[in-house]
């Protein structure tokens, strides 16, 4: 044989080996513990899995919503305490993991219900100062990019005046 035909021989067994050696070759370079169940890609229907009905659409942004489970718990004031008029009063509660903002809520003595829109730059409080005597509610709701979550529980707080002597 000429000189070409033994270096294509040589390239063509070299890269035969390369090949084999890879892919694991016979039962003596891969063991037995090592098969590995290899199934054909079919392009049958019959071997398409069908999307859950609750699967957002391929081509669908995901939303992130504040988390339908997480309704904002209440911190102070306490549920039942009492607060002075006209003085200001910092409402706590803890943020919800996707708020965005909340939306704060007032029962007023009268029947009157105030909500306030607290942005989430503002962090889980509100500063209100309450300017009647009585029995207050209040709560708080988040929000998130698809919408607003529900409401919290209401907490009722006193206004009562404040007597100097």
């Amino acid at each position: 044989m000429n000189r070409g035909l033994w270096t294509i021989l040589i390239v063509c067994i070299s890269c035969c080996v390369v090949v084999i050696g890879c892919n694991g070759g016979d039962d003596e370079l891969a063991g037995a513990d090592d098969a590995i169940e290899v199934s054909e890609p079919t392009n049958s229907p019959s071997s398409a899995s069908s999307p859950s009905p609750n699967a957002p659409a391929p081509n669908e942004p995901v939303q992130m919503a504040p988390d339908a489970t997480s309704i904002p718990t209440l911190l102070s004031p306490a549920n039942g305490s009492s607060v002075f008029l006209s003085d200001m009063n910092t409402f706590d509660w803890e943020s919800v993991m996707g708020a965005t903002s909340y939306v704060f809520v007032l029962h007023h003595p009268g029947g009157a219900v105030t909500e306030f829109p607290i942005p989430g730059s503002f962090g889980s409080s509100a500063d209100i100062t309450l300017s009647e005597v009585g029995e207050w509610k209040w709560g708080v709701k988040a929000v998130g990019p698809a919408g607003e979550g529900d409401f919290s529980e209401l907490w009722t707080i006193n206004v009562v005046l404040k007597i100097m002597l």
